[in-house]
Parts: structure tokens; C-alpha cells; sequence
């Protein structure tokens, strides 16, 4: 089996200018979207969804020709008036790549995963803070007149507990209610994070748009709102979870913080 063209993927590279496939653009990791633009098929989902000439006539251009007249298309998008100003070109292709996929089923499907059940979400969030910081983690804490989905408790390395709550939200329509609920912890806790699937925050980009007038889409709608509030992101993508935005560092009430990370403590002894 042969890879893709090494002059396809020397222009995509080139006009990324990130050679990390980890990095991402609307949530969306880059090597992802490299590979979603060398597929034949994505490819020409994409040029559908800009409305480009191209596929006309497909034979008067050769592949790399095609290729590079998509991204200078894009990067044309977000330089011009309409609902793609100022939006950079890798971010226009995402917003393509998700029209499509909303569409119908694209042959490199593993772009945009299934939303997988809240349970299922909340194990995985659970079982990185657990590896990745060492935390006690418990489930379903009452704070205040709420209750959070996931809250930590870890050793800030000065001999002080830090409080991290998560809000989970595995599907677009339940990201204003993980907030609510840190919203209520929010004098209680020194972080806060918002997990989703790079397929529930592109759901949210998605609901901002359709309710724009005139449409503009903000891929960065979402982290906006979250930097407001100084709350993170956190990504779950698959197996996979990273810190999509660091959240901000929060000053607990004293006597709000002690009583939490007391009814924490007895929740995980059980």
C-alpha cells in the first residue's frame, strides 16, 4: 500500500506551518485534518462545502494544483466579507470538514466520533486525573445548591490541597448546565474544567452560528465563554485526554474550600 503523495503532503505542511499532528485547530487535531485532506473523498467533501469550481472539470488541474488552490481558497475565505472573516484558513477546511460530516458519512470518519454516554465520559476524565495528577477523585459532589459532576482533590507540592472541579458535558445541549453547576463552586475551588468531545465543542461553534444574525462562524466561541469565567478545557478524544485551554488560578473562600475538601474526604473513604 503507498502512502500519499509526498508533494501533497509538502504543500499541506507548508501552509500549516505546525509539524506537530498533535496540535489542533478547532479541536480538531492536525494530523487529523492532513490526512482527512489527502483522502480523495474528504477532499472533495471539503471542496463542496466551499462552493469551489474546481470539481467541474478535475482533470484541467493535477492534485497538488487542486490542493493548493483549496487552501489558498480558505485563507481567501477568511480575508473576505461573509460568515468566514477572520477566521483562519485551517479553521475554515474544520468548518467544512463538520458540514460534511453532518452531511453524511465521509470515508475517513474517525474525524468526528460518535458522543459517547455521560457515564462513559465521566470514567475516562476520572481515570486521567487519577494518572496524570495523582488526584483522589470523587463523583456527584453536592456544593452549595448544585452538584458537581467530578471533583479532585491533589497536593499543590507546598503542602496545600487544591480543589478541581469538572463539569461534564457530552453533548452540546449540556454545556450551559456543566457550567451552572461550576458556576455555584466557583468560591469553593482553585481550578475548574469543562470536559467535552472535540465533537460536543464543535457542536457548540456549530449552535453559535446558526443563531448569528447575519451567520459568522467563531471557532473560538467556546473558549471565549470559558475564559470569562476562568475555567478550562478539557478535551476527550477517545482513549485521549488534554488540556484544550489551561483554566485560571482561583482564590477559595477559606471556609468554603475547608468544607469541601472535608466532605470530600469522606465521600472517597465511603
Amino acid at each position: 500500500m503507498t502512502g500519499p503523495d509526498p508533494t501533497l503532503v509538502r504543500i499541506l505542511d507548508a501552509w500549516l506551518r505546525n509539524p506537530d499532528p498533535e496540535a489542533r485547530s478547532s479541536y480538531l487535531r492536525l494530523g487529523a485534518l492532513r490526512a482527512a485532506l489527502l483522502d480523495r473523498r474528504s477532499f472533495n467533501a471539503v471542496v463542496d462545502q466551499l462552493g469551489m469550481p474546481i470539481r467541474v472539470a478535475p482533470q484541467a488541474r493535477s492534485p497538488a494544483e487542486n490542493l493548493a488552490a483549496v487552501l489558498a481558497f480558505a485563507d481567501e475565505l477568511g480575508r473576505a466579507r461573509g460568515e468566514f472573516s477572520a477566521v483562519r484558513g485551517p479553521d475554515v477546511l474544520v468548518a467544512a470538514l463538520w458540514r460534511a460530516t453532518l452531511a453524511g458519512p465521509l470515508a475517513s470518519d474517525g474525524l468526528f466520533f460518535a458522543l459517547p454516554r455521560r457515564a462513559e465520559l465521566t470514567a475516562r476524565v476520572a481515570g486521567w486525573l487519577r494518572a496524570f495528577a495523582g488526584a483522589r477523585v470523587a463523583a456527584s459532589v453536592p456544593v452549595a445548591r448544585s452538584q458537581l459532576d467530578l471533583l479532585a482533590s491533589l497536593p499543590d507540592g507546598a503542602g496545600r490541597t487544591q480543589l478541581v472541579a469538572v463539569g461534564i458535558a457530552a453533548e452540546p445541549g449540556a454545556v450551559a448546565g456543566a457550567l451552572a453547576q461550576l458556576a455555584t463552586a466557583d468560591r469553593h475551588v482553585n481550578r475548574q474544567y469543562l470536559a467535552v468531545t472535540p465533537t460536543t465543542a464543535l457542536g457548540v461553534v456549530q449552535a453559535a452560528y446558526r443563531a448569528s444574525r447575519p451567520p459568522a462562524w467563531n471557532p473560538l466561541v467556546l473558549d471565549e465563554s470559558l475564559r470569562r469565567g476562568g475555567i478550562g478545557l478539557l478535551l476527550v478524544e477517545q482513549a485521549q485526554v488534554v488540556e484544550g485551554l489551561a483554566t485560571g488560578k482561583k482564590v477559595p473562600d477559606p471556609t468554603l474550600h475547608q468544607a469541601l475538601r472535608s466532605l470530600v474526604d469522606q465521600l472517597i473513604r465511603g
